[in-house]
């Protein structure tokens, strides 16, 4: 997928503003929808701007071309000249997404479906290539470097933006920054708790991943193509659970998802770890593990994102992204110390994952009591509302 940087369609807009033409972005793949783009990028609006919105990824391939977004004038022109040019165009696909866009739905799946969908299938061609080139280290190395080389070389296009605050003194000791931060995020409970789980999540993940390539290969003896079967299963299952929770939580933060999705979590983290499970019950115990963890994350990225203040917001997600890199990295060093030094199998480390994740469900259940009895009540309630309507 070609992704513009935010300075190249700035200065295309600028052009376009230059000459008086407008600046009509296809965005087949891009933000806000659907969202299957893996790099940092700004939605860009202006009056100058027409936007074209396909809905095709989200499962209407013959709908390509299913929302634009324009002035007001330029819309009006636009509906006129469709209904000209498309007398027998369908309008199925728009008013099935209507209600999806009035709820503000189809940004979440963009988030939680359509972008793990996508990202799923690279890291299965990703699994191909390595399959396809295994043993020749020589072809993988020089296509990497001839990769590496095109890329730097394109680099040099990008145009040279001002830094957004060039008064910001540089400070070295960026741990101390860490340091304050963290002390101030302290003061709310919820919040560091939110920044203690997030960090408890990633450990847990990545611990659980390299430990399922581990798995793959030593007890069930598959390839890597396989492999990158069960990957996709995980991340359909983060996915779906992503996509209930945010079902479940509607307009406000669901404190009662978080030791729900701990102990799925914990519960198929045992089941993945038992001998003799088959390659079926294994497939599906993880798409399960998966949807736990979808359920036990979006609450606290919810609480990440919306609680802090707008002038700490930047610097709570700052501290939040590394306090995540250091439990990605002692689940790298502990995997090594599991299986290499203690011996470990790879079934015994998953239970050590859902060992954890119980752990996690206990304490969250622990601290906030009222949290899942709230939930179900709610759900009942709704249900028992909705059978009597």
């Amino acid at each position: 997928v070609n992704v513009l940087t935010d300075g190249e369609m700035e200065r295309l807009l600028g052009l376009a503003k230059r000459y008086g033409v407008p600046l009509i972005i296809d965005n087949a793949y891009g933000l806000p929808f659907p969202g299957a783009v893996f790099t940092e990028a700004t939605p860009l609006w202006d009056e100058q701007v027409i936007l074209t919105l396909s809905l095709s990824k989200l499962g209407l391939p013959g709908t390509r071309t299913g929302m634009v977004v324009a002035s007001p004038r330029t819309a009006a022109a636009v509906a006129a000249m469709t209904s000209v040019t498309g007398l027998a165009n369908s309008n199925a696909g728009q008013q099935l997404v209507l209600p999806l866009l009035r709820s503000g739905e189809l940004l979440a799946m963009s988030r939680e479906v359509i972008r793990p969908f996508y990202e799923g299938r690279a890291a299965a061609a990703r699994e191909w290539l390595a399959e396809s080139f295994a043993g020749k280290p020589a072809w993988s190395g020089g296509i990497l470097l001839a990769l590496a080389m095109i890329g730097w070389l394109m680099s040099l296009g990008i145009t040279r933006v001002p830094a957004a605050s060039p008064d910001k003194p540089l400070r070295l000791n960026f741990l101390g920054d860490l340091w304050r931060e963290f002390k101030w995020m302290r003061t709310d409970r919820d919040l560091w708790r939110a920044n203690l789980g997030n960090t408890g999540f990633f450990f847990i993940a990545v611990l659980l991943q390299m430990n399922l390539v581990l798995y793959a290969e030593q007890v069930m003896h598959i390839k890597p193509m396989e492999n990158s079967a069960l990957q996709v299963a995980l991340a359909l299952g983060m996915a779906a659970g992503s996509l209930l929770a945010g079902k479940l939580s509607g307009d406000h933060v669901e404190y009662g998802l978080i030791p729900l999705g701990a102990f799925l979590m914990a519960a198929m983290g045992f089941a993945l770890g038992m001998a003799d499970i088959s390659k079926s019950a294994f497939t599906v115990c993880l798409t399960l593990l998966g949807i736990g963890g979808g359920m036990f994350i979006v609450p606290l990225a919810a609480v990440l994102q919306h609680r802090p203040p707008a002038d700490r917001k930047g610097s709570v997600q700052g501290a939040a992204s590394w306090l995540s890199w250091v439990g990605i990295s002692a689940a790298a060093l502990l995997q090594k110390e599991l299986n290499i030094r203690l011996g470990w199998t790879p079934g015994d480390i998953f239970w050590f994952c859902g060992a954890c994740a119980a752990i996690g469900g206990v304490y969250v259940t622990m601290s906030r009591p009222t949290a899942l009895p709230a939930l179900i009540k709610r759900w009942t309630h709704g249900r028992l509302n909705g059978n009597h309507g």
